[in-house]
């Protein structure tokens, strides 16, 4: 079936666009290659391209999993947050909680910034310094 509503049922059970509805039915062999592209044809037509129907009343779905598997790995020790924010991701962390839905207080509780303030490695220049008379 070529017809984009046709699949707005599907839309609202597995809560996904109508454009991977389409591109599954095409990879489950459903839709052959011609078929495909009418589908597309169709929602380009119908503006669905831009705005879907029920895109209005579906609530958006942020990743749950993703925040649990970084929980784990950093509790079990297997990865340093800090380090793969700067080392790995090599992103701007704002960039990173948009296109993951992750909210940004979420690192925050792994993110400790080290800082050392002890004085051993300090240079006394005092010996140098002159002492001006009043």
């Amino acid at each position: 079936m070529t017809n984009p509503d046709a699949y707005i049922d599907l839309k609202t059970k597995w809560k996904t666009s109508l454009q991977v509805l389409g591109y599954r039915a095409a990879g489950l062999g459903i839709m052959d290659s011609k078929r495909h592209r009418n589908f597309y044809a169709a929602l380009h037509r119908k503006g669905y391209l831009k705005r879907e129907p029920l895109d209005e009343e579906i609530p958006l779905q942020k990743p749950q999993k993703m925040k649990s598997i970084i929980d784990l790995a950093v509790k079990k020790g297997l990865i340093d947050i800090r380090q793969m924010i700067e080392n790995h991701w090599m992103a701007d962390l704002n960039f990173f909680y948009r296109i993951t839905g992750i909210d940004a207080g979420f690192f925050d509780r792994y993110i400790v910034s080290k800082q050392d303030f002890e004085l051993d490695n300090v240079t006394d220049l005092s010996p140098g310094i002159r002492k001006r008379k009043v």
